[in-house]
């Protein structure tokens, strides 16, 4: 066997089995094989980064084949279709030694822009920059209050002055807390203020399968690697909703650290949005923490009883719905995983009125209107037990895997302390108890327990996982 592309195809089908099939379909795929001389085999490919990779991770793979088949040692050499060698070798059928020592082969080692700057340019781009913000997702639609205050307050500034100070502006939180609402809202903003400003908005997932179409296209790869950099590296300002789905993504990755170096380098906005901090998504390289940390982190929470009655009133009035107080109240007592839901329920509530509407010959009033809601979101009024300084005790020490023992005896240690000033908190919060009969329930004096009240309330401030654990807990007491 000493056709070339018979033994390629015999090195790909090992290559298949070795790899992740999309690895495969992304670095290997694409690689044409071109010529072997002496004991060189040439493979090109048209798309620059592509054969960076292969070179860092593949090649020795490769050799190791090519060797096995031609009983002989085979050095790998990979160009690019715009190389003088390339071109040589395709336009003639015999190799000189004169020209493989005068190659210039194309330096893999280089970073990427430098690499970039070598595609001609004198190519057309065909990419255009859409508004594909939600026309809804403006500030004068964000309701803001405790959950949401900062981050709101940071994307006001960010929209008033994009690429200075806050830059990048990484939003975290949960899902359907308003992450996209706020980065869109800064868009609007900065749209509104200058029509002409390049503002890209884009999904982590939609910029994967971007990436991964312009260099597995092997017809347009170089045209489409230039179109893709120039679109996103020359925008005035980039927001990727759920950057998390790039974790364990190399090449991707890769793409997004030299576009982000390129953005801060010209003080272009940059906005990330996930589920998580930088430092705590799993598969993001050390590097892209950094750069995401670099700039302001800030949260958005589940909201609080008093921004959900206020989100609540704010759709029926956009909405133009009218309900009265006791459904809205309903409503954010009852629904308080995230905005969504809360938006969800109100539909579904006014869908039920509507229906009993038409079959009623009467007005509905407040408290049918309040049966109405029960039955859409399928809740029952439930009695609550009533909250105790032992019941505190006993949420307390079952979540730290502690004994309501503990939470009395005179330890110090901070595994028990904390927890002990966290009931003593709850303890001033969610009962009416007076401070003397709490501090003797934990046989502490009354200054004690000030003390450990406030200790928690300051920490609910500055420690968010603190604040958690506590609204775990009354969310737990709330529910029995």
């Amino acid at each position: 066997m000493d056709n070339l592309n018979q033994i390629w195809e015999k090195v790909q089908e090992e290559l298949f089995l070795e790899m992740v099939e999309v690895h495969y379909n992304t670095w290997i795929k694409p690689l044409i094989p071109l010529k072997k001389f002496e004991s060189t085999v040439y493979i090109y490919s048209s798309v620059t980064f592509i054969l960076k990779i292969v070179n860092d991770k593949y090649k020795k793979s490769i050799e190791d084949k090519l060797s096995k088949y031609y009983n002989e040692y085979i050095n790998l050499v990979l160009l690019d279709t715009k190389d003088d060698l390339f071109k040589q070798i395709k336009n003639s059928s015999k190799l000189k030694n004169t020209q493989i020592e005068g190659q210039k082969k194309f330096d893999l080692s280089e970073p990427l822009d430098e690499l970039n700057k070598k595609v001609n340019t004198t190519t057309p781009l065909n990419y255009s920059y859409v508004d594909n913000l939600d026309k809804k997702n403006t500030f004068a639609n964000f309701v803001r209050g405790k959950s949401n205050d900062l981050a709101l307050a940071i994307a006001i500034s960010v929209a008033e002055n994009p690429g200075t100070v806050y830059n990048p502006f990484f939003i975290y939180g949960s899902s359907g807390l308003g992450k996209t609402h706020l980065m869109q809202a800064i868009g609007h903003k900065i749209l509104e203020k200058n029509p002409d400003k390049k503002v890209i908005y884009t999904t982590s997932e939609n910029f994967v399968n971007e990436f991964i179409s312009t260099i597995t296209d092997n017809k347009n790869s170089v045209t489409n690697s230039q179109i893709f950099r120039e679109k996103y590296r020359n925008c005035d300002v980039l927001m990727i909703d759920d950057i998390q789905f790039i974790s364990g993504k190399e090449s991707t990755q890769e793409e997004i650290f030299h576009t982000f170096n390129s953005l801060q380098q010209a003080n272009k906005q940059i906005i990330f949005t996930s589920d998580k901090r930088p430092e705590e998504i799993k598969g993001l390289e050390d590097r892209l923490v950094t750069r995401f940390s670099g700039g302001m982190i800030a949260d958005i929470q589940k909201p609080d009883f008093e921004t959900r009655v206020a989100i609540i009133k704010h759709k029926i009035n956009m909405d133009k719905y009218e309900v009265p107080n006791n459904v809205i109240e309903f409503i954010a007592e009852n629904v308080t995983s995230n905005i969504r839901n809360i938006e969800g329920a109100i539909l579904k509530v006014m869908a039920y009125y509507k229906i009993i509407c038409k079959k009623s010959d009467h007005n509905i009033d407040d408290n049918e209107f309040l049966d109405i809601a029960k039955t859409a979101l399928a809740i029952e009024e439930k009695k609550q037990k009533p909250i105790t300084l032992e019941s505190i005790k006993i949420a307390v020490a079952d979540y730290y895997n502690l004994k309501t023992d503990d939470l009395i005896k005179q330890n110090r240690q901070k595994t028990i302390s904390i927890p002990r000033q966290i009931a003593m908190h709850l303890s001033r919060k969610l009962t009416n108890i007076s401070l003397v009969k709490v501090a003797d329930s934990f046989n502490r004096d009354h200054t004690t327990v000030m003390h450990g009240d406030d200790k928690i309330k300051h920490l609910i401030e500055t420690d968010r996982n603190v604040k958690k654990e506590v609204e775990d807990i009354i969310a737990k007491l709330k529910s029995e």
